[in-house]
């Protein structure tokens, strides 16, 4: 390294020794401290290579052996310099024994006899490796294997300290210079201009070379003195590409920013002749034509390396969006971590768990800063500037730091902060100009309330509406698991034989389960594993436990849950091996059925007229053996009764499915209200509060267009901008709202998105939905009809709990108050007394299944009109209100907030209570339709 890129080398041990030799006072101690093996004290090794550093001309050095303990590094970063990375050179003991062994005899070292090599790695152990933990913890580490030999070794050494290197390239006036620019100073990263760096004159002998071009740029990164580099413009020939890839690092990433010609003239027109930046028309041409020839080569050897990254600049984006799309590309996933003082011992819980068992690296932003005020580094040196005023520390100088760390040579990628920010406009600012944050878990005590005030906006408020919190009251890390996708979500039904397993798991898997049904996985696997000279008989235990397995521990989606079916419950061993491969269900559903109900379900199969003494014996005997096998799973860890749910199966099926349904069906609550009324704020902490899962429709529509993601794109394809009537005609709704996208569309991105958030939340806050009221066109309205909407959200989705819509206006009493005919009864057409031979035919198989209604040609369903009866307006137009009321049998509560609460209580109170009363448990209404006039 010294030879090849100009560093001064500095031996902390060759400057000791050649000390030693010289002054009788410091060279006698110096003297019997390595022949003791003991490490030199602090304050002497500091001083040795001050020394030394002082001597040297280079303003480059690489100090070997030192740092030996966190206070030389502290000392050495407060009295002489910040260090900018720690080269960790790793090797099993036994060959540093060896090695060490050796280089006392060919050196002939008094200080390398084998008691002094022995101290000297046990020192190591105990002082040095701190050192390590130390500078990891501000990104500053890099490891390399140095168990092989130097000419192996070398190659990683020099890759390890060069900077991490980024390319963004693109044909001129693409946006890839402004797009350079601004990640140098979002992601801490220095900005080079390689076509500034090719034509300097000192290049002018070698510009045409492509090897001597690179080479010569690669000792400039090596003595660039920076953590990260992004090169704007290179490569401009595969040439150049493939001589860096060989003799330097493969760059960390590479934009790729896609103009057309058209785009590209565009932009440079909007500059004008003789602004910066400004090329003439015919020589910008030009450089596009030879950009896009060059990159048939170069594109396919990135996209090889799986280092390409596109961002398309066709659609006509501002520089903030274009900026955002790629600031994102490079983005590590950070988790912020908050909760109230009551909740410390959680939320450590869950931060200990995702660092060892995830790889996260823990950002505790107080400590931070004490330690870079203790190592008196320039941010230090500030921070106790504002301290010593007694002013608040500037959130820019808390970024500054975290940038440092978040984006070091390191490479870390996975973050949990904690201590900042504390303030939305701190974490707005974090966001914009620092990293974005995926998710924040906010802990808060589980006796109390995890928001005191549903009206004061807070960071869980933002993050709530943002659809990026997750609120628990404990710490579980189940919970955690659900959320990293690592925890398998399945039900397993337990019930004696004719208890109604099979139907129970039918009305389970309506609502958004993947059945499993253990016959029918068997009968599948057997055609799966058989060839056409060798069919497959049978399956053993073993075979379908691993079917199982693939399709559910190693699924693609995550998120996706499972009921589990048709497991026979008289062969124990069967069933714990299941569970040993699948891990605990989340769900127990424990059939209870009166034992004569099982007899008579049993003596009605068989089709006997009763049963005998023997048979009746027998039926006993297999429900002891299923009782013997349930108490056998309920002792197995982890499958505790807490997780049983008990159906009873011999009485109301309208019972059993309202457990069904309370227990494993969303429950959706629609919010339409007019723009005069401010709640999303409110609604994002009272599903904070009443552990919801809130769903802001607008702004999960806005990033992932942002984002530029499959959905967001699909989104954009399908947008036809509507009008709207004035009240609604702020930024957000012209921009985002549904109705100017494919309902299709809107209703996958809530599936994705509810799979991906939700962790335990029965209930479902969309704000967003149901926009009908808000067009302007009639023809408009005709094709947006808000009943189909609601159709494919209970198809979709989940069953509609309740629709709140709140108002400050007089209610539409010339629609919502009217009062209207009740629809006259459908009648059906007279019965024929004389039917054909087939008519009758069919009556008969239809009568023998009376379950199963029989399917004209074409595959389409019969039409019964009279099982639309709710949707006879009888010529007189019906609002949401009534057409929701009719079809789901519930009632329209048309009311003013002093209803609900006293006179002058605040909209957040009113909403409180409105939520509550829509989504408690003990609510009588199968579901609501609120119409509430605001009065405050």
């Amino acid at each position: 390294v010294h030879g090849d890129f100009g560093y001064a080398h500095l031996s902390i041990g060759d400057a000791s020794r050649a000390e030693a030799e010289i002054g009788p006072q410091l060279g006698a101690k110096l003297s019997k401290i390595m022949k003791e093996g003991i490490l030199a004290p602090d304050d002497l090794a500091i001083e040795i290579l001050s020394k030394e550093m002082q001597k040297s001309k280079s303003k480059h050095f690489i100090l070997d052996g030192f740092p030996r303990t966190v206070s030389q590094a502290v000392m050495f970063e407060t009295k002489i310099c910040e260090c900018q990375l720690i080269i960790n050179l790793t090797a099993p003991l036994d060959i540093l024994m060896k090695r060490l062994a050796k280089r006392a005899e060919e050196e002939k070292r008094p200080d390398d006899t084998e008691e002094a090599i022995k101290q000297r790695l046990q020192e190591f152990d105990t002082k040095t490796k701190p050192v390590i933990d130390y500078f990891s913890r501000l990104g500053k580490v890099k490891s390399v294997d140095c168990s092989k030999s130097v000419a192996e070794v070398y190659p990683f050494v020099i890759k390890a300290i060069l900077p991490q290197i980024y390319f963004v390239i693109g044909p001129k006036s693409s946006g890839k210079t402004a797009v350079s620019n601004y990640l140098a100073e979002r992601t801490n990263m220095r900005y080079l201009d390689f076509a500034s760096f090719a034509t300097k004159k000192e290049n002018a002998s070698i510009a045409k070379r492509a090897d001597l071009l690179t080479q010569k740029l690669i000792k400039e990164l090596h003595v660039m003195n920076c953590d990260r580099v992004i090169i704007d413009g290179f490569p401009e020939r595969v040439e150049e590409l493939q001589y860096f890839l060989s003799n330097a690092i493969i760059p960390e990433g590479v934009i790729y920013i896609k103009a057309s010609e058209t785009r590209c003239l565009t932009s440079n027109h909007k500059l004008g002749p003789g602004k910066k930046g400004y090329i003439a028309p015919s020589l910008l041409c030009k450089h596009i034509k030879d950009f896009y020839a060059a990159a048939k080569d170069i594109l396919p050897l990135l996209a090889k390396k799986k280092i390409l990254f596109e961002v398309n600049n066709e659609d006509h984006m501002q520089e903030p969006e274009l900026f955002e799309k790629a600031a994102r590309i490079f983005t590590p996933e950070i988790l912020l971590v908050r909760g109230q003082e009551e909740a410390q011992e959680y939320m450590m819980g869950m931060i200990t768990e995702f660092v060892e068992k995830h790889g996260y690296k823990h950002l505790t932003v107080p400590l931070l800063r004490r330690e870079e005020n203790t190592r008196k580094t320039k941010i230090g040196q500030e921070i106790v500037r504002y301290s010593a005023a007694g002013k608040i520390i500037p959130p820019e100088l808390t970024i500054k730091l975290l940038k440092k760390i978040i984006y070091s040579p390191s490479g870390d990628q996975k973050f949990i902060l904690t201590g900042f920010p504390e303030e939305i406009d701190q974490l707005k600012f974090f966001e914009s100009s620092c990293a974005y944050i995926s998710r924040e878990f906010y802990f808060f005590q589980k006796e109390g309330n995890a928001i005191t005030n549903s009206a004061v906006a807070s960071i869980e408020t933002y993050m709530s509406k943002d659809n990026r919190l997750t609120a628990l009251s404990e710490f579980d890390y189940d919970e955690m698991e659900r959320y990293y996708g690592s925890y398998l979500q399945y039900v397993l039904i337990l019930g004696a034989p004719l208890s109604g397993k099979t139907t129970i798991a039918k009305k389970i898997e309506k609502c958004k389960f993947t059945l499993l049904d253990i016959p029918v996985v068997t009968e599948e696997l057997k055609k799966k594993l058989s060839t056409e000279e060798v069919p497959k008989e049978s399956v053993s235990i073993d075979e379908i436990v691993g079917e199982l397995k693939l399709r559910t521990v190693d699924r693609k989606n995550k998120k996706e849950r499972f009921v589990i079916d048709g497991i026979q419950f008289d062969v124990p061993d069967n069933v714990k091996k299941i569970l040993a491969a699948l891990g605990p269900p989340e769900y127990l559903v424990d059939l209870e059925c009166d034992p004569k109900v099982l007899k008579t379900r049993f003596q009605k199969k068989s089709e006997l007229a009763e049963l005998t003494e023997e048979q009746n014996a027998e039926q006993d005997k297999v429900l002891e053996g299923y009782n013997k096998v349930k108490q056998a799973i309920a002792e197995i860890p982890g499958v505790g009764v807490e997780r049983a749910i008990k159906i009873t199966t011999h009485a109301s099926e309208d019972l059993a499915l309202k457990i069904i349904k309370s227990v494993f069906q969303y429950q959706i609550v629609l919010i339409k209200h007019n723009s005069s009324v401010g709640i999303d704020s409110m609604l994002a902490n009272l599903s904070i509060k009443y552990n919801y899962l809130y769903i802001h429709l607008p702004s999960l529509i806005k990033r992932e267009i942002e984002l530029g993601s499959p959905l967001g794109i699909a989104l954009m394809n399908t947008k036809k901008p509507r009008e709207l009537i004035d009240l609604f005609k702020g930024p957000e709704e012209m921009s985002y709202c549904a109705i100017h996208y494919n309902f299709k569309s809107i209703i996958q991105l809530l599936k994705e998105t509810i799979t991906k958030l939700r962790v335990n939340q029965q209930f479902i806050v969309i704000y967003g939905l149901v926009n009908s009221h808000k067009l302007k066109n009639l023809e408009d309205k005709l094709e947006i009809r808000a009943m189909d909407e609601l159709f494919e959200i209970e198809k979709e989705i989940g069953e509609i709990k309740g629709i709140l819509n709140l108002t400050k206006d007089e209610y539409e009493k010339s629609e919502d108050d009217r009062v209207y005919a009740k629809p006259a009864p459908i009648e059906k057409p007279p019965v024929k007394e004389e039917k054909a031979k087939d008519e009758k035919e069919e009556e008969g198989a239809a009568a023998a299944s009376p379950d199963k209604e029989a399917v004209p040609e074409g595959g389409k369903k019969a039409f019964h009109p009279e099982e639309f009866s709710w949707s006879v307006t009888e010529d007189n137009p019906r609002t949401l209100g009534q057409l929701f009321a009719n079809w789901k049998k519930c009632k329209i509560k048309n009311m003013q907030s002093n209803e609900i609460q006293p006179e002058g209580a605040s909209v957040d109170v009113v909403l409180d209570s409105l939520l509550a009363s829509l989504t408690t448990e003990n609510t009588t209404e199968p579901s609501i339709y609120y119409q509430v006039k605001i009065l405050n």
